[in-house]
């Protein structure tokens, strides 16, 4: 793992991998903690990651 942030709820958590693709866990879900999507819109490596202090929103760091 390179990248780990929660949201100030505790619900998502966003997450950067080795290989540079982040993505954003429901950690809430019921349906267990393999909830996740993607972040896009990112040409290069993703090296962090940050949510806002409502936990609105996630932002990702090439």
């Amino acid at each position: 793992m390179q990248g780990i942030a929660f949201a100030p709820h505790g619900r998502r958590l966003a997450t950067v991998g080795q290989d540079g693709n982040a993505q954003l866990w429901d950690v809430a879900d019921s349906r267990g903690p393999h909830s996740y999507a993607a972040l896009t819109g990112h040409d290069g490596r993703v090296h962090s990651v940050a949510f806002t202090a409502d936990g609105a929103d996630a932002a990702a760091v090439e």
